[in-house]
């Protein structure tokens, strides 16, 4: 398992005390474009998730979705974490906007 930098731990802790924030009310939502999909002003970057270890890219995908996060970017070069990403999106990849670069 690779060790987080401070910076990236920072950004994940500050993006889950958002989502945290945001469940305790309805997230404010926003309309994606022309294509009507309805997303919460939060969204999950995955470029720091790479190397982080499935168990806990579970933990955060699921948590997030259950705080109303519905939109995910990724990106081949995020290291694995379209891999990461793919299984922790099993059985719940109709709740989310998966986007990738």
């Amino acid at each position: 398992m690779t060790s987080l930098s401070r910076r990236a731990f920072s950004k994940l802790m500050a993006a889950a005390a958002l989502a945290r924030q945001a469940h305790a009310g309805a997230m404010p939502m926003r309309t994606l474009g022309k294509i009507g999909f309805k997303t919460g002003i939060l969204g999950f970057g995955a470029q720091y998730i790479a190397g982080t270890g499935q168990a806990n890219v579970d933990r955060i995908v699921a948590e997030g979705i259950e705080a109303g996060l519905n939109y995910v970017d990724t990106a081949p070069n995020y290291g694995d974490s379209e891999d990461l990403l793919g299984n922790a999106l099993r059985g719940k990849r109709e709740k989310v906007f998966l986007a990738t670069k």
